[in-house]
This record gives structure tokens, C-alpha cells and sequence, in this order.
């Protein structure tokens, strides 16, 4: 009896095994095939259009152009869009020299991917996109992995509707940038790089440079969602209205953070542009370790103008941005009866304006460890805290300003909790070198351990 329950103990095992062989057998054998690279070679809109057509989802198609340009980039010019209804990768890169390009021409958008699907672009220059209704070289419904690309010269025009999204709108997408270029695209409405409707944005090491719109957000727009900037430059931007560089509403998650700059950028309108380098409203803008420098707006903000936000600013430089208006902040401007803000452990040098050289202040704010250096303004050359505004100060250092009144700080709201100052070479013209306070029965200023040093007026 123990040899034949041995052997039939054997017999089972080898049936059981050989039937899960045959399992994972069909197993690989039903597998997907592995992603295709499609490659084209002698470049053209007739055979970019059929490695599109044949492509399946995940494949690469490689514009390559060895065949029809093998020394130098080549441009495959679209003579009309191209929908992408399939998650693919076209990557540009000539073998010789550079990347190679897709232009509209002048004439068409380029690509619209649709929702649910992603398009990856690498190593390409998309160009020369023009329509009449949002996004001159992309809508994005879908996912957009842009990777070491540039998007230039793309723009929107309407006779009648201002269509936004010079290079790019996205409208309820995902959109990731690295290494990536929006250069010298235009549109008509909002966001003259790119405007994001209900989006998910995320750059990382990108540039959004000589981009311009007509109405708001020079280099990018963007409504609802959310929005990080990491080590990403915004730099030579304009928008007639609102936001130079950059515009935000009603975003609650937003972040500018390491070593992003917003630079040079300017909003122009005579009697109504805002926020030179950035303007966020109704958002929670967290702005750290980046730097504003030479921005200009002709009314307030000259830097950032922030209202109805919650506006934080950590370890960041604002330095040279000037507002020319008759009411506002060259630096930063903070509005909003009910907003809070915190402004910490910042450099604010070197900034003009009428009110607060260096910072404006008609909401709630929180501001420590800070220094204002070399700011100048007829008002608070340092900062200028207006009837409506609620100021608490720690740790802060008014140096070097110049003013008419108030030349290192300005009150004519309330001071709350303020201790550690230091007031050092500060010269006002008429009143207050170091601090001017504009007294009436609704404010109080209460502050402790401050030292004035050679201030005059």
C-alpha cells in the first residue's frame, strides 16, 4: 500500500505540473505586445499622418528624418490638426544635429488630445500654430508629458471672441513640463504661453519667455486646479491687464518653490494693469525660495499683487520691481479684508512705487525676520500699512529707504504684535526717517525692543 500511495502521489504531481505549465504558458502567450517605435525617415505630413494611423497605445513614433535631411533638423509642415485618440510618444531627435520640428504653418493648430488619453512630447520644437479658437498649437482634454521640448511662435486670433492659450490650452488636463520652452507665443485673450482651465500643472526646470496676451497672464493663466512651478523661470512676459508673468484664480493649491524666478515682466495697461510679476486672486499662492526681480506694472504690484488670497512668501528675493500708479506697491501688494498673510525670512531691495516701495499692505498680515533694503516710495519706502490693513512685525530690519513720510515704515492702519526692529539710514523727505505713524482713534502701534539709527528727515 506505501509504494502505490507513492506512486500515485507521483503521477498527480507530474499531471499538476504540466497543467500549470500550460497555464503560464497561455498566460504569456495572451500578454499585449510590447510598445512599437515607429520611425520616419524621409519626413513628411503624408507619413507623419500613417505612423499616427498606425500606431497603438504606448507606441513611439520617432521623427527622425534621416533619409530626407541627414545633416541637419528638418520642419514637417501640418496642414491641418491632428487628433490624438491614443497615449503615444513622439520623439524628435535628428541623429546628427539638434531636434528636428512640426509646424502649423501659420495656418493650423497641431494637436488635440482627447480626454482619456496622454500625448508624450520629447526632444521636438512644435511651431507656427495659429487658430482662431483656444490653444494655437495644442488643446489638451487628455494628459501632456512635455520633455525637453519648445513651443514657440504659436498664436491665437479672434475678430470677435479672444480665444486663450497662445501655445497651449488645457481644460481639465494633466500637464507636466520639464525642460521645457513657451517662447514668443501669443493670444488674443488669456495666457500667452499657456492657460489651464480646472487643470493639473506641474513644471519643473521650464521657461515661459516673451510670451504675451492681450488681456491677462503674459506667460501663464490659469483658473481652478492646481499649479507648482519648480526651478521654472518666468522672464520678459506681457499682459495688458493682470499678471505679466503669471496669473492665478481660484486655484487652492499653488506653489512657486525652489529657485523659480519671475523676472522682467510687465503689465502695461495706463490705468488698470496689476501684478507685473504675478497676480493671484481668490487662491492660496505659497511662493518659496524663488526670486521677483525687475518686474514692473504701470498701477500696483509691481512684483506680486495679491487679493482675497492667502498669500505666503518664505525665503524669497524681491528685488528692482517698480509700480508707477498713484496707489500701490513696487514690491508686493497685499489686499483683502479677509485674507491672511505670512511673509517671512525675505529680501525686499530695491523696489519703487508711490505707496510702499517695498510692501503694500490693506489686509491681514503676519511678517517676520525679513529685510528692506534700499526701497523707496513718497509713502513708506520700506512698507506702507494702509487704514484697512493689520500689520504685526517681528525681527525686521528697515534699512537704507527713502521716503517722503515713513522712509523704512508707514501706518495708517493697526499694528499689531512688533518687536525686534531695527530702523538704520532710513531718510525721509518731509516726516518720519526711520517711521511714520498717521494717527487717528481707530489704530494703535505697540512696539517693543526697536532701535532707530541714523535715520533723518
Amino acid at each position: 500500500m506505501g509504494i502505490r500511495s507513492v506512486m500515485l502521489s507521483i503521477i498527480l504531481t507530474v499531471v499538476l505540473l504540466g497543467l500549470l505549465s500550460a497555464v503560464l504558458t497561455e498566460r504569456v502567450v495572451a500578454e499585449p505586445n510590447a510598445p512599437n517605435t515607429i520611425t520616419i525617415d524621409t519626413c513628411t505630413e503624408t507619413n507623419f499622418n500613417a505612423a499616427l494611423a498606425s500606431a497603438n497605445n504606448g507606441d513611439v513614433i520617432h521623427v527622425r528624418c534621416l533619409t530626407s535631411s541627414p545633416l541637419f533638423p528638418e520642419t514637417i509642415v501640418f496642414s491641418a490638426q491632428k487628433p490624438i485618440s491614443k497615449s503615444i510618444t513622439i520623439l524628435g531627435t535628428h541623429p546628427a544635429k539638434g531636434v528636428n520640428l512640426l509646424s502649423g504653418n501659420d495656418a493650423t493648430r497641431l494637436f488635440v488630445v482627447n480626454d482619456g488619453h496622454a500625448l508624450t512630447l520629447t526632444n521636438i520644437t512644435v511651431e507656427h500654430g495659429d487658430s482662431g479658437g483656444s490653444g494655437g498649437c495644442l488643446q489638451v482634454y487628455g494628459s501632456l508629458i512635455a520633455l525637453t521640448t519648445t513651443l514657440r511662435h504659436c498664436r491665437t486670433f479672434g475678430l470677435i471672441s479672444s480665444p486663450d492659450g497662445g501655445a497651449i490650452y488645457a481644460n481639465g488636463a494633466n500637464v507636466t513640463l520639464t525642460n521645457t520652452t513657451f517662447y514668443s507665443n501669443t493670444a488674443d485673450g488669456d495666457g500667452g504661453g499657456l492657460y489651464a482651465y480646472n487643470s493639473a500643472v506641474y513644471a519643473n526646470r521650464s521657461r515661459f519667455e516673451s510670451n504675451v496676451a492681450y488681456n491677462h497672464g503674459g506667460g501663464y493663466y490659469q483658473r481652478l486646479g492646481s499649479l507648482r512651478f519648480d526651478a521654472t523661470t518666468l522672464t520678459s512676459n506681457t499682459a495688458r491687464y493682470r499678471g505679466g508673468g503669471l496669473y492665478t484664480t481660484e486655484v487652492l493649491t499653488l506653489a512657486l518653490l525652489f529657485n523659480s524666478r519671475v523676472e522682467f515682466n510687465r503689465a502695461t495697461d495706463l490705468t488698470t494693469s496689476l501684478g507685473g510679476g504675478a497676480f493671484f486672486t481668490a487662491s492660496w499662492p505659497l511662493v518659496q525660495e524663488a526670486f521677483f526681480t525687475g518686474n514692473r506694472a504701470q498701477q500696483g504690484g509691481g512684483a506680486i499683487y495679491s487679493e482675497n488670497s492667502q498669500l505666503a512668501l518664505y525665503r524669497t528675493v524681491i528685488s528692482g520691481n517698480v509700480a508707477q500708479g498713484y496707489d500701490g506697491s513696487g514690491g508686493v501688494e497685499f489686499r483683502g479684508m479677509n485674507s491672511t498673510g505670512a511673509i517671512y525670512n525675505n529680501l525686499f531691495h530695491s523696489n519703487h512705487s508711490r505707496n510702499g516701495g517695498g510692501l503694500y499692505n490693506a489686509g491681514k498680515l503676519e511678517t517676520g525676520y525679513n529685510q528692506f533694503t534700499r526701497n523707496d516710495a513718497y509713502y513708506g519706502g520700506g512698507i506702507y500699512n494702509e487704514k484697512r490693513g493689520t500689520l504685526s512685525l517681528i525681527y525686521t530690519t528697515f534699512e537704507q529707504n527713502d521716503g517722503g513720510s515713513g522712509a523704512g515704515l508707514y501706518s495708517n492702519g493697526r499694528i499689531g504684535t512688533s518687536r525686534n526692529l531695527t530702523f538704520t539710514q532710513n531718510q525721509g523727505a518731509w516726516e518720519g526717517g526711520g517711521f511714520y505713524w498717521y494717527t487717528s482713534t481707530s489704530t494703535s502701534a505697540i512696539m517693543t525692543n526697536v532701535v532707530f539709527l541714523n535715520n533723518e528727515a
